[in-house]
């Protein structure tokens, strides 16, 4: 599946810390992953990123930590 990084099945918040980790790293670099590098530049980059951000469903807003990625849900506009 396109955007799924980690072989879940699925592209989430979870891709998105694998790209998060390894950002501005480049090949043969401590901290470069290649399932990060989705277009084979030999770089983790905005590109990268961006391209695993489309595959997320609408509004999904990811909170990354050390301990792994947690999707946030939209908060409901308050009733008047």
């Amino acid at each position: 599946m396109l955007g799924d990084l980690n072989g879940d099945f699925v592209a989430d918040c979870a891709d998105i810390a694998i790209v998060q980790n390894a950002f501005g790293k480049k090949l043969n670099q401590e901290g470069f992953d290649s399932r990060a590098d989705i277009n084979r530049d030999n770089v983790v980059n905005i590109r990268d990123l961006s391209s695993i951000s489309r595959q997320l469903p609408r509004d999904t807003v990811c909170r990354i930590t050390p301990e792994g990625a947690v999707r946030i849900e939209p908060q409901s506009p308050a009733a008047h």
